[in-house]
């Protein structure tokens, strides 16, 4: 589950590729991408990760080599009110948790970022694994690789 806003198509595409190269079988896992704006919409940065937004929602839709589900809390009338990255995160981990409801699963939610990617092939089956040999575990941490953004217009960020 990723919660992203203002992120550039070509750091989606880093971050999928990493998942593509999992050992995992791709029936065996959804990414779900929760496309969401910035609390105030009415700045100029906010205008910007807007258009960024939608150029992403767009390349979502054509990706067919990895089970992608892609919720728009971008576009006018779908947002969530006074949105950040918490409030992101809730409605994907939400909206996870229905679908395994639905389909009559149980499952394990990885919560990461849009700016991560995964370094090791074997991430995602040893997660799985560590699950499968201590049923009381209920949450891990670490494993992934922040990526600086080489794209940012900030100043200070750079």
């Amino acid at each position: 589950m990723v919660p992203v806003c203002d992120e550039s198509v070509r750091r989606i595409e880093k971050q999928l590729a990493s998942i593509r190269a999992q050992t995992v079988p791709a029936t065996h896992y959804e990414v779900i991408y929760v496309v969401n704006n910035r609390p105030d919409a009415t700045d100029t940065r906010t205008k910007a990760a807007l258009a960024l937004n939608q150029s992403l929602l767009k390349y979502l839709e054509g990706v067919t080599d990895v089970p992608v589900y892609a919720i728009d809390k971008s576009s006018v009338g779908q947002e969530i009110k006074d949105c950040n990255v918490g409030k992101s995160r809730n409605r994907g981990v939400a909206e996870a948790t229905r679908r395994f409801y639905e389909n009559g699963k149980n499952g394990i939610i990885i919560q990461t970022d849009a700016d991560t990617y995964f370094e090791n092939t074997d991430y995602l089956a040893t997660v799985m694994a560590a699950f499968e040999t201590a049923p009381d575990v209920v949450g891990m941490a670490g494993g992934l690789v922040f990526e600086f953004s080489a794209d940012t217009l900030d100043g200070a960020e750079r």
